[in-house]
């Protein structure tokens, strides 16, 4: 395991949260997640798609349903910034600042600089999937436990 990955799950265990991790092939994209994780009751409503903004000078990671988009106006709202000062991160920021491989990005982190925001789409579920910050290794979590150790906002910030 990465270093990230081992510092995220590190921050479950430490939190108490029960997660299970699965190993897979590589997922690019949140559509490869249900086939990559067969076995799993994954279907694209349960796998979380996370992007990355900058808000203003904020780090936001944005999280809803895999069969959802997020509208970034109702995003901006949500967090108090104009629409005109968000911005989606680059793949060089995601990966050589942040740490995260691209198809890997997750709600999950511990850097303070940033902030999380989860659709009701994925906090009202029971089960998640979400990447660990990788591509090949993804962690099946409650949604509440990660709105919990995320103190995420929980907002409708995906496309109706």
């Amino acid at each position: 395991m990465t270093d990230l990955e081992t510092a995220l799950e590190q921050l479950l265990v430490e939190r108490g949260v029960d997660h299970r991790l699965v190993h897979h092939g590589e997922i690019w994209t949140v559509d490869d997640g249900p086939a990559a994780l067969s076995g799993e009751d994954a279907g694209p409503d349960a796998v979380v798609k996370t992007l990355a903004f900058d808000a203003d000078g904020r780090w936001i990671f944005a999280a809803v349903a895999g069969d959802r988009r997020i509208a970034e106006g109702r995003l901006a709202r949500s967090i108090g910034v104009a629409r005109s000062r968000l911005r989606m991160l680059g793949a060089d920021v995601i990966e050589n600042q942040l740490g995260y491989q691209l198809g890997g990005l997750t709600p999950l982190h511990t850097d303070p600089r940033i902030d999380v925001v989860i659709d009701p789409s994925v906090a009202g579920r029971t089960m998640v999937y979400c990447a660990l910050g990788t591509r090949s290794i993804t962690v099946a979590l409650a949604a509440r436990d990660l709105v919990e150790v995320m103190q995420a906002r929980v907002s409708a910030i995906a496309r109706s």
